[in-house]
């Protein structure tokens, strides 16, 4: 009987790699294109999602657990918070409108996995990123007045320093006579 190797995983992921994550990365977007078309169906889940990809609940999950590290329900969550972010930074919709524009039921719960996704409240969210590039904007307007300053800065440290040896030398030469 002939023997059979039994190649290790990381031979194979070597050899075959870019073929897989290829594969995974299409079954990814594939994914994701099936969450954004059913994004306003609050009721659409795990068991929609198997079913439009012809797969059992099961196998979805542990394909899902093994690309992304999550749960199908944390992916399809995950994916409608991403798109709120994007509607709330790009366009004039309330918080309520966004919520249920991205399939969740109660703005509450909303607010509540916002919270939890990026670490603000939605509205906290939208403020502090207009606050960032208001700032990142005037940042840019004032880098070469801040060069400027630097430059004086390190021109005052180094006339300093040699006023000190100076000085210092002075009074050696005073104690010495």
């Amino acid at each position: 009987m002939p023997e059979v190797k039994i190649r290790p995983k990381t031979v194979l992921l070597e050899k075959y790699g870019n073929m897989y994550s290829t594969h995974n990365s299409e079954f990814l977007g594939k994914l994701h294109g099936i969450v954004l078309q059913n994004l306003s169906n609050d009721n659409f889940g795990v068991k929609d999602l198997a079913g439009k990809l012809h797969l059992s609940r099961s196998q979805l999950h542990r394909k899902v657990k093994q690309l992304t590290g999550s749960s199908v329900s944390c992916f399809i969550r995950r994916t409608r918070l991403q798109e709120a972010e994007q509607i709330l930074l790009n366009e004039q919709r309330t918080i309520s409108e966004i919520a249920y524009l991205v399939g969740f039921g109660s703005p509450s719960y909303f607010n509540k996995c916002f919270h939890d996704y990026f670490g603000l409240a939605p509205g906290n969210y939208k403020k502090h990123h207009n606050h960032m590039l208001l700032h990142a904007n005037n940042a840019d307007l004032k880098k070469p007045l801040q060069r400027q300053v630097r430059k004086t800065t390190k021109k005052t440290y180094y006339f300093i320093i040699l006023a000190f040896i100076i000085l210092s030398l002075i009074l050696i030469a005073f104690y010495m006579i």
